[in-house]
């Protein structure tokens, strides 16, 4: 049964396959180019444009100069083989990707949100030394968050709407506002304005 599978199946499949389970990599460079062209087709290049053919949209001519369509079609390779090939640091795939992990991420988020809420009742000056030392470990937590995430899924990881959004608020709210603004000694209004936004994530 198994060797009538094994036959029936697509020859390249079973090399990417092969590939994947040997912990190389799961596309050959034939693979990559025909993805390549494949992207840069769905994203409306033209790939060979006939004698006389009216100029591209200037849009895309704009993309063709700055580099902007080669980092595209580059992001949309990079996470194919982010969900097919071997991951750089397993253990750490695993935690991410693990149900545990988001649950202990939301109700960190949530604590930290009820937390803000409390400061806001307190004036700077007579703001309890607690809330203080959470908005530390609290950064600390959710920076630690994004280096595993960026270790599990590499950069790529960066280019999507959610994950963008929740880059902001690591590093804006969160890792400006503690750990340089706040020590600095910048005006407090802003700097509580900016807090604020990391119940955002809610």
């Amino acid at each position: 049964f198994s060797d009538s599978d094994s036959s029936e199946e697509d020859p390249n499949k079973r090399k990417r396959r092969l590939r994947r389970l040997a912990g190389f990599n799961y596309y050959s460079e034939a693979d990559l180019e025909r993805m390549r062209l494949k992207f840069m087709e769905q994203m409306g290049f033209e790939l060979e444009r006939p004698p006389g053919a009216p100029p591209e949209p200037w849009h895309i001519q704009v993309q063709r100069f700055l580099g902007i369509l080669h980092l595209r079609v580059n992001i949309k390779i990079k996470q194919c083989k982010v969900d097919y090939e071997p991951p750089y640091y397993p253990s750490v795939r695993y935690i991410v990707s693990n149900f545990w992990f988001e649950v202990c991420i939301g109700v960190l988020i949530i604590i930290n949100a009820a937390t803000l809420g409390q400061a806001t009742m307190f004036d700077d000056d007579d703001q309890p030394w607690e809330f203080k030392l959470s908005e530390y470990i609290f950064t600390f937590v959710f920076l630690l968050e994004f280096i595993l995430r960026i270790l599990s899924y590499s950069w790529v990881w960066l280019f999507d709407f959610m994950n963008m959004f929740d880059t902001f608020v690591v590093w804006i709210p969160g890792v400006l506002v503690t750990y340089i603004l706040i020590p600095l000694g910048s005006e407090l209004e802003m700097v509580r304005l900016f807090t604020l936004l990391r119940t955002l994530r809610l």
